[in-house]
């Protein structure tokens, strides 16, 4: 043997790209050639040791199944699989899960069980106002995601967050009227010099109708879930990134425009 037989999983998942990527349609004859020659370096010869030539991924996986090729730290391997196997059924759980998620009529006074998970995405076509910093938004049902929340409470979440024009009990609606310029002032007339804040009254008003014509709201309700399948926020915000989730969010994603809206919450100033 030229060769050898014995590769560990690294050198396996190399192989199996080197494979690829030398059948690849835009790899040139050179290009094969430096190719095979790195899967030499690691020690594998596909016709001097195995008889197989034009060696395609399906020919490399037989021979790792018929055991001739061997993995030193298959233990290890079958572990991965075994976790690989895990996650593919969590990650179709929870996609399944998604799909679940009901679009929130506020009109139609339908009774929902307070206790929910919700998705805030802006309506198609509708834009985050600009502060300076590229975003990235990932999408539910086409549209895309700002915010994600849980409450016990759903309707007065939902006024909190869209009718009540008081920013000072909505990290959505503080984020989104920061975002705006919109002027800072006490929140609690009896005590102003607790540091607590919203919006004036008019900026306040016009956040609401803002909101109101640019948002979506989704929820699913947890007396529908299994509890085996709960979703909890942090799941959330791991999985879709909203831009608008400042805390729990340590995607490195949207870092920059996290950064900046985190400082403009905190800038008590008029309006831009």
């Amino acid at each position: 043997m030229k060769g050898k037989d014995v590769f560990t999983k690294n050198e396996i998942d190399r192989l199996k790209s080197l494979i690829a990527e030398r059948n690849a349609p835009s790899t040139s004859r050179s290009g094969q050639k430096r190719i095979r020659d790195e899967m030499r370096k690691i020690g594998f010869y596909g016709g001097d040791d195995f008889g197989i030539y034009n060696l395609q991924l399906v020919d490399f996986e037989n021979l790792i199944m018929s055991g001739r090729i061997k993995i030193s730290d298959m233990n290890d391997v079958k572990g991965e699989h075994r976790n690989e196997s895990v996650e593919k059924q969590e990650n179709l759980d929870f996609q399944r899960t998604l799909e679940e998620f009901e679009l929130l009529d506020p009109v139609c006074g339908k009774e929902i069980s307070p206790q929910c998970d919700y998705i805030v995405c802006l309506e198609d076509g509708s834009p985050l106002p600009d502060i300076g910093e590229k975003v990235e938004m990932k999408t539910h049902m086409g549209l895309r995601v700002i915010y994600v929340g849980t409450t016990k409470r759903l309707w007065g979440r939902y006024r909190e967050h869209f009718m009540m024009n008081n920013s000072g009990k909505s990290t959505l609606r503080k984020s989104l009227g920061a975002m705006f310029g919109y002027q800072q002032v006490p929140r609690d007339k009896e005590n102003p010099n607790n540091g607590k804040t919203k919006f004036v009254d008019e900026d306040e008003e016009r956040l609401s109708e803002w909101m109101i014509n640019n948002l979506k709201v989704f929820y699913k309700s947890y007396m529908s879930y299994n509890s085996s399948e709960e979703i909890i926020e942090e799941e959330l915000i791991k999985f879709y990134n909203p831009p608008l989730n400042l805390d729990r969010n340590n995607n490195s994603r949207n870092k920059s425009f996290r950064e900046k809206l985190s400082a403009m919450r905190k800038n008590k100033g008029a309006k831009r």
